[in-house]
Protein backbone atom coordinates (compact mmCIF):
# COMPACT_ATOMS: atom_id res chain seq x y z
CA UNK A 1 0.00 0.00 0.00
CA UNK A 2 1.31 3.45 -0.85
CA UNK A 3 0.15 7.04 -0.79
CA UNK A 4 0.13 8.81 -4.16
CA UNK A 5 0.03 12.59 -4.09
CA UNK A 6 -0.92 15.16 -6.71
CA UNK A 7 -3.12 13.35 -9.23
CA UNK A 8 -5.94 12.87 -6.75
CA UNK A 9 -8.55 11.22 -8.95
CA UNK A 10 -6.03 8.80 -10.46
CA UNK A 11 -4.20 8.00 -7.20
CA UNK A 12 -5.35 4.43 -6.70
CA UNK A 13 -5.49 3.65 -10.42
CA UNK A 14 -1.79 4.53 -10.46
CA UNK A 15 -1.31 2.47 -7.30
CA UNK A 16 -2.84 -0.54 -9.10
CA UNK A 17 -0.35 -0.06 -11.95
CA UNK A 18 2.55 0.13 -9.45
CA UNK A 19 1.33 -2.95 -7.62
CA UNK A 20 1.06 -4.89 -10.88
CA UNK A 21 4.60 -3.82 -11.82
CA UNK A 22 5.91 -5.10 -8.47
CA UNK A 23 4.34 -8.49 -9.15
CA UNK A 24 5.47 -8.60 -12.78
CA UNK A 25 9.09 -7.83 -11.87
CA UNK A 26 9.20 -10.42 -9.10
CA UNK A 27 9.33 -8.02 -6.15
CA UNK A 28 6.30 -9.73 -4.64
CA UNK A 29 3.72 -12.39 -5.47
CA UNK A 30 0.94 -10.31 -3.91
CA UNK A 31 0.14 -6.63 -3.49
CA UNK A 32 -2.59 -4.91 -1.48
CA UNK A 33 -4.02 -1.63 -2.78
CA UNK A 34 -6.28 0.37 -0.46
CA UNK A 35 -8.32 3.39 -1.50
CA UNK A 36 -10.03 5.53 1.14
CA UNK A 37 -11.94 8.78 0.71
CA UNK A 38 -13.77 10.50 3.57
CA UNK A 39 -15.43 13.88 4.00
CA UNK A 40 -12.97 16.74 3.77
CA UNK A 41 -14.24 20.31 4.10
CA UNK A 42 -11.16 21.74 2.38
CA UNK A 43 -11.76 19.53 -0.65
CA UNK A 44 -15.43 20.49 -0.68
CA UNK A 45 -14.56 24.18 -0.51
CA UNK A 46 -12.05 23.77 -3.33
CA UNK A 47 -14.56 22.19 -5.72
CA UNK A 48 -17.12 24.80 -4.72
CA UNK A 49 -14.63 27.56 -5.47
CA UNK A 50 -14.01 26.12 -8.94
CA UNK A 51 -17.79 25.96 -9.52
CA UNK A 52 -17.58 22.22 -10.24
CA UNK A 53 -20.33 21.03 -7.86
CA UNK A 54 -23.70 19.99 -9.27
CA UNK A 55 -26.81 21.82 -8.14
CA UNK A 56 -28.61 18.50 -7.61
CA UNK A 57 -27.50 15.24 -9.23
CA UNK A 58 -24.55 14.15 -11.34
CA UNK A 59 -25.38 13.60 -15.02
CA UNK A 60 -22.24 12.34 -16.83
CA UNK A 61 -22.25 12.98 -20.60
CA UNK A 62 -25.74 14.46 -20.35
CA UNK A 63 -26.68 17.67 -22.12
CA UNK A 64 -27.83 19.16 -18.80
CA UNK A 65 -24.77 18.14 -16.76
CA UNK A 66 -23.59 20.85 -14.39
CA UNK A 67 -20.95 19.30 -12.17
CA UNK A 68 -20.13 16.56 -9.71
CA UNK A 69 -21.20 15.31 -6.30
CA UNK A 70 -18.43 14.24 -3.94
CA UNK A 71 -18.59 10.74 -2.49
CA UNK A 72 -17.00 8.73 0.28
CA UNK A 73 -15.89 5.13 0.34
CA UNK A 74 -13.19 2.55 0.89
CA UNK A 75 -12.04 -0.20 -1.44
CA UNK A 76 -9.41 -2.89 -0.89
CA UNK A 77 -7.92 -4.88 -3.73
CA UNK A 78 -5.53 -7.83 -3.51
CA UNK A 79 -3.53 -8.47 -6.66
CA UNK A 80 -1.79 -11.84 -6.96
CA UNK A 81 0.59 -13.49 -9.38
CA UNK A 82 -1.25 -15.77 -11.79
CA UNK A 83 -0.98 -17.59 -15.08
CA UNK A 84 -2.29 -15.94 -18.25
CA UNK A 85 -4.92 -18.65 -18.75
CA UNK A 86 -6.28 -18.60 -15.19
CA UNK A 87 -10.05 -17.98 -15.04
CA UNK A 88 -11.50 -14.85 -13.52
CA UNK A 89 -10.80 -11.13 -13.88
CA UNK A 90 -7.16 -10.33 -14.65
CA UNK A 91 -5.33 -7.03 -15.02
CA UNK A 92 -4.06 -7.18 -18.60
CA UNK A 93 -2.16 -3.91 -18.50
CA UNK A 94 -2.46 -0.15 -18.36
CA UNK A 95 -0.74 3.19 -18.73
CA UNK A 96 -0.49 6.64 -17.18
CA UNK A 97 0.49 9.98 -18.68
CA UNK A 98 0.28 13.66 -17.87
CA UNK A 99 -0.10 16.94 -19.75
CA UNK A 100 0.21 20.55 -18.65
CA UNK A 101 -2.89 22.02 -20.25
CA UNK A 102 -4.52 22.97 -16.95
CA UNK A 103 -4.12 22.56 -13.20
CA UNK A 104 -7.52 20.88 -13.03
CA UNK A 105 -8.10 19.08 -16.35
CA UNK A 106 -6.57 17.38 -19.35
CA UNK A 107 -6.59 18.98 -22.79
CA UNK A 108 -10.26 19.15 -23.92
CA UNK A 109 -9.26 18.19 -27.46
CA UNK A 110 -8.81 14.66 -26.12
CA UNK A 111 -5.26 14.24 -27.39
CA UNK A 112 -3.60 13.13 -24.14
CA UNK A 113 -6.63 11.06 -23.13
CA UNK A 114 -6.49 9.26 -26.47
CA UNK A 115 -2.74 8.79 -26.03
CA UNK A 116 -3.05 7.08 -22.64
CA UNK A 117 -5.73 4.73 -23.97
CA UNK A 118 -3.57 3.90 -27.00
CA UNK A 119 -0.58 3.30 -24.72
CA UNK A 120 -2.63 1.02 -22.46
CA UNK A 121 -3.80 -0.98 -25.49
CA UNK A 122 -0.27 -1.26 -26.82
CA UNK A 123 1.16 -2.35 -23.45
CA UNK A 124 -1.61 -4.93 -23.19
CA UNK A 125 -0.95 -6.29 -26.67
CA UNK A 126 -4.47 -5.76 -27.96
CA UNK A 127 -6.21 -3.64 -30.61
CA UNK A 128 -8.95 -1.04 -30.06
CA UNK A 129 -11.45 -3.42 -31.63
CA UNK A 130 -10.77 -5.94 -28.83
CA UNK A 131 -12.37 -3.68 -26.19
CA UNK A 132 -15.89 -4.85 -25.31
CA UNK A 133 -16.88 -1.82 -23.21
CA UNK A 134 -15.42 1.21 -21.42
CA UNK A 135 -15.85 2.32 -17.83
CA UNK A 136 -15.55 6.07 -18.36
CA UNK A 137 -14.26 8.52 -15.76
CA UNK A 138 -17.40 10.59 -16.38
CA UNK A 139 -17.34 13.37 -13.78
CA UNK A 140 -20.28 15.29 -15.34
CA UNK A 141 -18.24 18.50 -15.43
CA UNK A 142 -18.47 20.28 -18.77
CA UNK A 143 -14.73 20.27 -19.57
CA UNK A 144 -13.94 16.73 -18.41
CA UNK A 145 -16.75 15.09 -20.33
CA UNK A 146 -15.80 17.04 -23.47
CA UNK A 147 -12.19 15.89 -23.22
CA UNK A 148 -13.07 12.28 -22.48
CA UNK A 149 -15.58 12.11 -25.33
CA UNK A 150 -13.03 13.62 -27.72
CA UNK A 151 -10.39 11.17 -26.52
CA UNK A 152 -12.63 8.16 -27.11
CA UNK A 153 -13.47 9.39 -30.61
CA UNK A 154 -9.76 9.77 -31.37
CA UNK A 155 -8.80 6.36 -29.95
CA UNK A 156 -11.58 4.27 -31.53
CA UNK A 157 -12.97 4.14 -35.05
CA UNK A 158 -16.19 2.96 -33.42
CA UNK A 159 -16.48 3.91 -29.75
CA UNK A 160 -17.44 0.82 -27.69
CA UNK A 161 -20.39 0.93 -25.30
CA UNK A 162 -19.42 3.03 -22.28
CA UNK A 163 -20.80 4.06 -18.91
CA UNK A 164 -19.95 6.06 -15.80
CA UNK A 165 -20.48 4.93 -12.20
CA UNK A 166 -20.08 8.29 -10.48
CA UNK A 167 -23.72 9.37 -10.49
CA UNK A 168 -24.42 6.27 -8.38
CA UNK A 169 -21.37 6.51 -6.08
CA UNK A 170 -20.45 10.17 -6.10
CA UNK A 171 -16.94 11.10 -7.12
CA UNK A 172 -14.83 9.27 -4.57
CA UNK A 173 -11.63 11.00 -5.73
CA UNK A 174 -8.60 9.15 -4.32
CA UNK A 175 -10.60 5.97 -3.83
CA UNK A 176 -12.29 5.75 -7.22
CA UNK A 177 -9.49 3.82 -8.92
CA UNK A 178 -9.92 0.86 -6.58
CA UNK A 179 -13.66 1.14 -5.95
CA UNK A 180 -14.74 1.45 -9.58
CA UNK A 181 -12.35 -1.28 -10.73
CA UNK A 182 -13.71 -3.64 -8.08
CA UNK A 183 -17.31 -2.90 -9.07
CA UNK A 184 -16.63 -3.64 -12.75
CA UNK A 185 -14.72 -6.79 -11.81
CA UNK A 186 -17.70 -7.93 -9.71
CA UNK A 187 -20.20 -7.18 -12.50
CA UNK A 188 -18.44 -9.11 -15.28
CA UNK A 189 -19.02 -12.62 -13.84
CA UNK A 190 -22.70 -11.65 -13.51
CA UNK A 191 -22.76 -11.20 -17.29
CA UNK A 192 -23.88 -7.58 -17.39
CA UNK A 193 -22.64 -4.02 -16.98
CA UNK A 194 -24.84 -1.19 -15.67
CA UNK A 195 -26.40 1.64 -17.60
CA UNK A 196 -24.64 4.97 -17.19
CA UNK A 197 -26.17 6.37 -14.02
CA UNK A 198 -27.66 9.86 -14.19
CA UNK A 199 -27.87 10.00 -17.98
CA UNK A 200 -31.08 10.93 -19.81
CA UNK A 201 -30.44 13.47 -22.59
CA UNK A 202 -27.70 13.12 -25.25
CA UNK A 203 -25.36 16.05 -25.84
CA UNK A 204 -24.87 16.51 -29.61
CA UNK A 205 -21.65 18.40 -28.94
CA UNK A 206 -19.96 15.31 -27.47
CA UNK A 207 -20.47 13.05 -30.47
CA UNK A 208 -20.93 9.99 -28.23
CA UNK A 209 -23.77 8.64 -26.10
CA UNK A 210 -23.29 6.48 -22.98
CA UNK A 211 -25.23 3.28 -22.28
CA UNK A 212 -28.84 3.90 -21.27
CA UNK A 213 -29.61 0.27 -20.36
CA UNK A 214 -27.87 -2.82 -19.02
CA UNK A 215 -25.34 -4.38 -21.37
CA UNK A 216 -25.02 -8.16 -21.58
CA UNK A 217 -21.32 -9.05 -21.60
CA UNK A 218 -19.06 -12.07 -21.64
CA UNK A 219 -15.36 -12.94 -21.68
CA UNK A 220 -13.11 -10.33 -23.23
CA UNK A 221 -11.23 -7.08 -22.60
CA UNK A 222 -12.58 -4.00 -20.85
CA UNK A 223 -11.08 -0.51 -20.55
CA UNK A 224 -11.31 1.56 -17.36
CA UNK A 225 -10.49 5.28 -17.45
CA UNK A 226 -9.44 7.61 -14.63
CA UNK A 227 -8.47 11.25 -15.15
CA UNK A 228 -7.20 13.61 -12.47
CA UNK A 229 -6.07 17.09 -11.57
CA UNK A 230 -2.93 18.33 -13.25
CA UNK A 231 -3.84 16.48 -16.42
CA UNK A 232 -2.85 13.07 -15.09
CA UNK A 233 -4.57 10.31 -17.07
CA UNK A 234 -4.67 6.59 -16.31
CA UNK A 235 -6.22 3.71 -18.22
CA UNK A 236 -6.46 0.12 -17.02
CA UNK A 237 -7.36 -2.90 -19.15
CA UNK A 238 -8.86 -5.93 -17.49
CA UNK A 239 -9.62 -9.30 -19.05
CA UNK A 240 -12.45 -11.55 -17.99
CA UNK A 241 -12.10 -15.22 -18.88
CA UNK A 242 -13.86 -18.40 -17.85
Amino acid sequence: MGRFKGAYCTATANAILSAAAAIRTGVSDHALVVGLETRNDTTLAGFHGMQLLAQKNMRPFDRQRDGLVLGEGCGVMLLSKCESDDPGVLLQGGASNCDTFSISASNPDGSTIAAVMADALDRSGIAPSDIQAIKAHGTATPLNDVGEAAGMRRAFDNVPPFFSLKAALGHTLGSCGVMETLLVAAALPEGRLPASAGFSEPDPGLGVVPMSKLLAVGPGHYLLNFFGFGGNNSSLIIRYQV
